[in-house]
């Protein structure tokens, strides 16, 4: 059950296969479930499961950088990952840094909520997609930001050509050749995305 307080209510839930989230209309984040990988957020490593919802600390100086809108939770069984989209147009991540899916261009796990850069000042980020073992974002204008492992293609990048199992983003980089995204989803092996601009 969640610990709510008063006039606060459940505005969306999201769930990979091990594992959940709760989304409340005061912007806070309950997570749920197996904690492997550290996809739950919270600081004791040694916690390998919940079945009780646990709140999340977002340690940000700034209201909005700490009120949450959106969660993403990674589509695999193995190597989790959460994203957690701000009102701000920011990005939390925490879980296993495997192939670099968190983009926080250091090569470690994250126990606990790290807050990206910001992919494009003044163009605040409005979607997060986690993937298997990669990440994507979607901006206001509707640019598209990849990042994690690029094997088949699955980041929209052409270097991923000749480098299969090799090729990865560390940090999010915009998906050239692609705008006007109104729309942003990821499978494990995949992304997906609704233009509106016109085909030429």
């Amino acid at each position: 059950m969640l610990n709510l307080s008063d006039g606060e209510l459940p505005k969306s839930i999201h769930f990979g296969i091990t594992y959940g989230g709760v989304v409340t209309t005061h912007g806070r984040v309950f997570t749920f479930g197996a904690n492997n990988c550290s996809q739950l957020g919270q600081p004791h490593s040694e916690l390998a499961e919940s079945v009780q919802p646990l709140l999340i600390d977002f340690p940000a100086t700034s209201d909005d950088d700490r009120f949450i809108e959106h969660i993403s939770c990674s589509k695999g069984e193995f190597h989790n990952h959460t994203l957690a989209l701000t009102r701000s147009g920011k990005i939390w991540v925490f879980g296993d840094n495997y192939k670099a899916k968190l983009g926080t261009g250091v090569d470690a796990d994250c126990n606990t909520p790290t807050l990206l850069p910001e992919l494009c000042p003044g163009d605040p980020v409005v979607q997060v997609a986690a993937g298997g073992i990669h990440s994507a974002a979607l901006t206001r204008s509707g640019a598209v930001y990849t990042w994690g492992c690029g094997s088949d293609g699955r980041l929209g990048h052409p270097e991923c050509k000749g480098h299969r199992y090799l090729y990865k983003e560390e940090v999010p980089r915009r998906v050239d050749g692609i705008k006007q995204v109104t729309q942003l989803v990821c499978c494990y092996y995949s992304c997906l995305a609704i233009s509106t601009a016109p085909n030429k």
